[in-house]
């Protein structure tokens, strides 16, 4: 009984977080965001300092989800973000909250949105006040926006998988975050996303949570230096090599997790 209660518990208050997300995305560029515009003037500096304004809502809207008990949360090595800059920051992506949880914790993050989020009524003016860039652009101007992003000092974070997966566990990766990382010459940095027993992953409802509470559990892994991409003899090979290595090491660490 008590276990039902609280399943029905956690069904509101994650019904509720998603409204007030979403009202919040709203509101911020209905009255936050053109108040930074008209301050300040730079493209660039006005972008960072809406991309500070979202990770701040960001973080309000995990502690609220961990605060009235919709998921447990563990951070592991965060530490180490406060080292990225012009850093290529790759993860798993299990569940409909990973990008939240992750700008939430990552310096200055840009990441590629899709398109219809542009569109989007509640969050259409969050991406486009923080200069995210759009995936339906030429791919080429979309890998050099990406480049440019961290020759700037910017974090660019990419899901290689492209999408979520339906078990929790690893798609096949992509090579596009390794073909960024060779054209700027970035490290890379490894995340890993552990969410037991699943919840919002691919096609399922924000209402279909489990019986128990979910703990996700978010751990900053290696990082792989700039410098290692040079042994390769092209960056198609180097970035086949490394897509697969990290693909690989995805695959060992979350079969263990």
């Amino acid at each position: 009984m008590f276990r039902h209660l609280d399943q029905i518990w956690r069904i509101i208050g994650c019904g509720l977080g998603f409204i007030l997300f979403g009202l919040g995305g709203l509101a911020a560029s209905l009255t936050i965001f053109p108040i930074i515009a008209l301050g300040i003037r730079e493209e660039r500096r006005r972008q960072r300092a809406v991309r500070r304004v979202i990770q701040w809502m960001f973080r309000g809207f995990i502690a609220y989800v961990v605060g009235v008990r919709v998921i447990d949360l563990e951070l592991h090595g965060m530490e180490k973000l406060a080292q990225c800059k012009g850093t290529v920051v790759v993860s798993n992506h299990p569940t409909l909250i990973d990008i939240i949880l992750i700008i939430a914790v990552l310096p200055d993050a840009q990441c590629v949105v899709k398109n219809q989020l542009w569109r989007n009524p509640f969050l259409g003016g969050v991406v486009r006040s923080a200069g995210y860039i759009r995936n339906d652009d030429d791919p080429e101007a979309v890998l050099l926006s990406c480049v440019r992003t961290l020759q700037s000092g910017g974090n660019l974070l990419v899901f290689p998988e492209g999408t979520r997966t339906r078990d929790g566990l690893i798609n096949r990766f992509h090579r596009g975050f390794a073909n960024i990382a060779m054209r700027a010459g970035a490290d890379i940095q490894c995340l890993s996303l552990t969410c037991r027993p699943l919840m919002l992953a691919k096609h399922m409802a924000w209402y279909q949570l489990p019986r128990t509470r979910t703990r996700v559990t978010l751990t900053v892994g290696e990082r792989v230096e700039a410098g290692a991409y040079v042994v390769y003899p092209s960056p198609l090979i180097g970035a086949r090599r490394i897509t697969k290595s990290l693909e690989t090491t995805y695959l060992r660490l979350l079969a263990h997790g």
